[in-house]
């Protein structure tokens, strides 16, 4: 079976792709040159190029610099908007015209100040930041296209970005700074290997 994977040399799709291939062919699709084809998802005419394939399996994800506490710039917000949103919607577009299985990679953030210890698909969504929002409007996209989408807690392992919490946690103490939580203290968070 043919896979493309969009987003396939990020941190997640490295580990997926690694997978996949062991008893799939795939293509990975993305703005990295790593990529298999080099194509801007947010182009839709850029789209036409890609394969023939069973599924399509969408990791894309623009995380602002900031990470998910709302705190990102204007140009940062327009491109979570761009990416998140609007690419998914012309990767999930192409699969249909295509007949392609489309799986969605999500986030906890759309759930926002709905997230609590026990989060299944029934749980309210409410964003807080513009990354939760662009997600969860790329999963309103999914929803009305029947597509399967993955909604998966805190991922971490090797090649994660140094500024995501276990990373942060690490370093401090190894260094022997204090371990700085946000909040009161009080949240759990389940963390997922990759």
């Amino acid at each position: 079976m043919k896979i493309i994977v969009a987003g396939g040399t990020g941190f997640v799709g490295t580990y997926l792709v690694k997978e996949l291939k062991k008893k799939h062919e795939v293509v990975t699709i993305g703005h990295s040159k790593k990529s298999d084809i080099v194509v801007d998802i947010t182009d839709k005419e850029q789209l036409v190029q890609l394969p023939a394939a069973s599924a399509l399996i969408n990791l894309t994800a623009y995380i602002p610099e900031g990470g998910l506490l709302h705190q990102e710039t204007a140009e940062e917000a327009k491109e979570c908007i761009k990416v998140n949103t609007l690419g998914t919607y012309h990767l999930l577009k192409i699969a249909k015209e295509r007949r392609m299985k489309f799986i969605q990679s999500s986030s906890l953030a759309v759930f926002g100040s709905e997230l609590k210890q026990l989060t299944n698909e029934q749980t309210s969504r409410k964003p807080i930041s513009v990354y939760g929002l662009s997600k969860y409007m790329a999963d309103c996209f999914c929803e009305l296209h029947d597509a399967t989408i993955l909604c998966y807690s805190s991922i971490y392992g090797h090649g994660q970005r140094k500024n995501s919490v276990n990373p942060q946690f690490i370093e401090q103490a190894r260094t022997g700074k204090v371990i700085v939580v946000f909040g009161a203290g009080q949240r759990a968070m389940d963390f997922v290997y990759v």
